[in-house]
């Protein structure tokens, strides 16, 4: 038995998402040693060196087993996605782009920078579980928007860190 086997056979059980602080935990108690990271590290390096159909991924604070983006060509005609994630309009992306780099913001600012109400695309994107509201300790009956985990997980990046830097995306879009 290995830190790595463990690691492997708790996402491959569990199918969703599971907490790193949870695995590393599991690791210390019954190995003594090792980290959730070093389990990852080893366990990608291992799928990669056999072409592997599978890949661990890091979502925030969370880690994923997931197929290989190598099949997705191939895998995504098989399953046909049963979500409509995939159809995020150009109105809901702009109000996403807004939340993910103004984050925390209220409607009424989103809507400033949009120059019209967001009501409707702030609903579907609550729904579609990209963005969730946060009160405002200071104000309350002030609602802030922010985030997910989804949206990490759709936009495959670990946090909000690697966004592009929106001063380079302007200036690429200038030229």
């Amino acid at each position: 038995m290995t830190p790595e086997g463990l690691v492997e056979s708790i996402l491959f059980l569990s199918g969703k998402k599971v907490k790193k602080s949870f695995l590393d935990e599991l690791i210390k108690k019954h190995f003594g040693i090792g980290s959730v990271e070093a389990s990852i590290n080893i366990l990608n390096k291992r799928y990669r060196s056999y072409d592997s159909g599978l890949e661990i991924i890091s979502v925030g604070d969370y880690v994923e087993m997931v197929t290989s983006k190598n099949y997705y060509n191939i895998l995504k005609d098989l399953f046909p996605s049963q979500s409509d994630d995939s159809e995020l309009t150009d109105a809901l992306l702009e109000t996403l782009t807004i939340i993910a780099y103004k984050q925390p913001i209220e409607k009424t600012e989103i809507d400033r920078i949009r120059g019209v109400s967001s009501g409707r695309a702030i609903s579907v994107l609550l729904e579609k579980g990209f963005v969730k509201p946060v009160s405002n300790s200071n104000i309350s009956d002030k609602i802030s928007y922010v985030t997910t985990d989804k949206f990490l997980d759709y936009f495959g990046i670990e946090s909000i860190s690697d966004l592009p830097n929106i001063e380079e995306l302007k200036s690429s879009l200038l030229k």
